[in-house]
């Protein structure tokens, strides 16, 4: 079940040195911009966790589908492993989203400091970059959401498997549902990678051009 390993984000913000500066409000922006950065770093060892649970939720999957009804009793027992996999993934999501919060409510601090630049293409590029970012907090919601409900439906699907005698016809409309979700989360997540890639080309021009 391929589309249950489509998940994994790409968090990792590059952070690079910045150079001191006697003005107080550029010293606030890179002190945010490098406390932003120190909260994501957990995030990278989250997506790990979340792809490890991930593979071995496709191997469950497949051993199900061989299984198919010709071991009910094999089959109700890797189904409830399988929903205690996808239990532990959403911990961590939760743990990730929490993350991301804390991030955002620390990035915002900026948005004070941006009027009180005085140099105009400055002013400018950090108000690019602020906005840049603040798309990036606001996709990943749809990643959180559509991946929260993604885990449901395969919860269901799951479930379904417990019963002793389950619809195969039920188990397609199910499993369709599944792969739809998770082509959105796909898409969400490119979106998200993509505002991702776009701040962090902005953070570097910010570093090499104005301090």
């Amino acid at each position: 079940m391929s589309k249950l390993s489509k998940c994994i984000l790409l968090f990792f913000i590059i952070l690079v040195g910045a150079s001191c500066s006697n003005n107080e409000q550029v010293k606030a922006i890179n002190e945010t911009l490098e406390e932003t950065v120190d909260i994501e770093q957990v995030l990278e060892e989250k997506q790990k966790s979340l792809h490890e649970l991930e593979k071995q939720d496709e191997a469950l999957y497949d051993e199900m589908i061989e299984l198919g009804n010709e071991d009910i009793e094999k089959l109700q027992q890797r189904s409830k492993e399988a929903i205690k996999l996808l239990d532990e993934r959403l911990d961590i999501k939760e743990e990730e989203k929490e993350v991301i919060d804390e991030s955002k409510a620390t990035f915002e601090q900026i948005e004070l400091l941006i009027e009180s630049l005085e140099e105009e293409e400055k002013r400018a590029h950090v108000e690019k970059m602020f906005e840049t970012m603040m798309n990036r907090y606001d996709s990943y919601i749809d990643v959180y959401d559509h991946y929260i409900e993604s885990i449901h439906l395969t919860k269901e699907l799951y479930r379904h498997f417990q019963e002793e005698q389950f619809s195969e016809t039920k188990v397609y409309a199910l499993l369709s549902n599944v792969n739809d979700s998770y082509d959105e989360v796909e898409r969400a997540n490119e979106t998200f990678n993509t505002y991702t890639k776009m701040y962090n080309e902005l953070k570097r021009e910010y570093y090499d051009e104005y301090n």
